[in-house]
């Protein structure tokens, strides 16, 4: 099969020429930047037109070119920034052309990389006479996808193979090795929908107020964007929501309060980034940038602000707004940074971590009181030079090392915590009991509202590994998979240097009827808290589900979320559990569907 490939259109640009004698090397200006970039592209659309055979090639190589292709597409999004910041329109428009195209052709390739690897798979499996029928089912279903098109219609088409997908592999008293590869592709081709169903629900959300959203992303930091676009509609409202934050780790890693770079929304505050998306009139934003916020930037110059103003005033009210989420999306980008990314733009008024035994000593759990109300404490997050943080003692040594002072507090946020299952952690060897505790003095969900905070509703927030862990149980326990980043990991294993998040996790695929169930156990204690705030008036606003995977999609287009999520859910898991929690979700609360 051949591609045609519609060539990106050129442009020319008047280069300095050289005047006798050695030739002066001159920086290349943007334009000449954005040129090069373009013809990068188009070189490697052209190339991928010329040799695209999939049927000839393998699994690997796709994948070392494929990795060439996010490069260029990443360098394109952020000269698109900057040509917006800029108002360069004719680069605005030329960068969108040349980055659909290669998001295009890179599906093309992703799509192909993953038809290949299953149909070796299919191969290997027949030859070890293994059952070879999910795996077939899989690679029939990407015939819907057409070249690359993960749609919502297509999704449709596909829901009934997913579900039987589901019921074949949940009702399995254990997981094989074979097993796991079936569920591993599985979850590539299901995640692939995750952009078009986020897209699709984004638009529906604004229609119906007693539709919940619900955005599935892989690393968690990505929930922070679709958070600011209910916040800007008003879903979220002024002075924040409570957030519901269920989740092995609890993500209080600090974020850059400016970027770098000449685009002028980078030299915006966080804060400040809150409270323009508030705007109830986004009409509003244009004036509001240029009489309030460009005038104070500290760190441009008074002819940079010049030009600034007049970009904004040039700029539409819809496309300022998509570069301020942007430019929020960029200082969030690590998975240990949603908390922050909340708190900052004032998203949250108060921070519920809802935490598994084995992540214990990360926070302590809140009280009962003997009048029945919970203990609360307060976090305090402080704001100095060029980051947001938690104050804490490791952050204030990095301060005091760098000459710096304490930091002026940004907020300070009222934070709970309370166990996300029953079980009970074995001091001694840090691991997981399967025998499940008595509740004694540790308040449930719904005491973490006040009575104004249960009307107005919170942020449920749901990171996949607070339900799983390694499926290696020992002698009656089980080692979470996230053991690496507990304190119990150097005493177990002793002082040594850092590594790869995943190199100290379980080698091994195969899952245990044990550990099984224990993670259906987890999910049911959750969703008893939550079916119990709800009896109660307590409803959620806005929910978010991150994966926290290393699997790749079967489309990938290099959305700003597809890998990256850690590996902290199980790969072999990471379909099933995603599967049953939407599922649960679902049942329990009126899910806004895609339209």
């Amino acid at each position: 099969m051949r591609v045609a490939v519609i060539s990106l259109i050129a442009f020319s640009i008047a280069l300095p020429q050289a005047n006798g004698g050695a030739t002066e090397v001159t920086p290349l200006s943007f334009r000449d930047q954005v040129s090069q970039e373009i013809k990068k592209a188009e070189e490697a659309l052209a190339e991928t037109a010329r040799v695209y055979l999939p049927q000839e090639k393998n699994p690997d190589y796709y994948s070392r070119q494929n990795d060439y292709y996010r490069e260029i597409i990443g360098r394109m999004r952020k000269s698109l920034l900057l040509a917006q910041g800029q108002s360069q329109q004719d680069l605005v428009s030329k960068l969108r052309d040349g980055i659909a195209k290669m998001e295009e052709m890179l599906g093309r390739r992703t799509l192909a990389e993953f038809r290949l690897s299953l149909r070796q798979e299919i191969d290997w499996a027949v030859r070890k006479e293994r059952d070879s029928a999910a795996l077939k089912s899989l690679l029939q279903a990407t015939e819907c996808l057409g070249e690359n098109r993960a749609s919502d219609q297509a999704k449709t088409l596909l829901a009934g193979m997913f579900e039987q997908l589901f019921q074949l592999f949940s009702q399995k008293p254990r997981l094989t090795d074979g097993d796991c590869v079936a569920l591993k592709k599985a979850h590539m081709l299901w995640s692939s929908f995750y952009d078009s169903s986020n897209e699709a629900v984004e638009l529906a959300s604004g229609k119906s107020i007693e539709k919940i959203p619900l955005y599935n992303v892989n690393a968690h930091n990505s929930t922070v964007f679709y958070w600011l676009k209910e916040m800007a509609r008003g879903r979220i409202p002024d002075g924040g929501l409570p957030l519901l934050h269920a989740d092995t780790h609890t993500d209080l890693g600090h974020i850059h309060n400016h970027l770098a770079g000449s685009h002028w929304a980078h030299g915006v505050d966080v804060p400040e980034i809150g409270r323009l998306l508030r705007l109830e009139d986004k009409t509003q934003l244009k004036a509001h940038l240029a009489k309030t916020v460009i005038p104070k930037l500290d760190k441009m110059s008074e002819e940079a602000k010049v030009q600034a103003i007049k970009q904004i005033e040039a700029a539409d009210s819809s496309d300022l707004q998509a570069q301020i989420e942007q430019s929020m999306r960029e200082r969030v980008h690590h998975i240990a940074q949603p908390i922050l990314g909340a708190v900052a733009t004032g998203m949250t008024n108060k921070v519920i971590m809802c935490l598994p035994p084995w992540s214990k000593n990360q926070m302590e759990r809140s009280k009962l009181r003997p009048d029945g109300t919970v203990a609360i404490e307060n976090m305090f997050f402080v704001k100095d030079q060029n980051q947001l943080a938690l104050r804490s003692k490791s952050y204030m040594e990095i301060l005091g090392r760098a000459g710096a002072s304490t930091g002026e507090i940004l907020s300070t946020i009222p934070t709970g915590a309370l166990d996300c299952n029953s079980e009970v952690r074995n001091e001694e060897s840090g691991n997981v009991s399967v025998v499940p505790k008595q509740q004694s003095g540790i308040p449930d969900l719904k005491q973490f509202f006040s009575n104004s905070e249960a009307k107005k509703g919170f942020i449920l927030d749901i990171d996949l590994d607070v339900f799983v862990s390694n499926g290696r149980p020992e002698k009656g326990v089980a080692e979470p998979i996230s053991f690496a980043r507990t304190r119990e990991h150097d005493r177990l294993i002793g002082k040594h240097g850092t590594h790869d998040e995943g190199t100290e996790t379980d080698p091994d695929v195969f899952v245990s009827a044990k550990e099984l169930r224990l993670i259906q156990g987890r999910i049911d204690h959750f969703f008893d808290q939550l079916k119990d705030a709800k009896a109660n008036g307590i409803l959620p606003k806005v929910i978010t589900i991150a994966d926290s995977t290393l699997l790749e999609r079967a489309v990938d287009t290099a959305r700003m979320d597809s890998t990256n999520g850690g590996n902290y859910t199980p790969e072999c898991l990471a379909f099933l559990v995603n599967y049953k929690v939407r599922k649960k979700l679902a049942e329990l609360y009126p899910i806004q569907q895609a339209e």
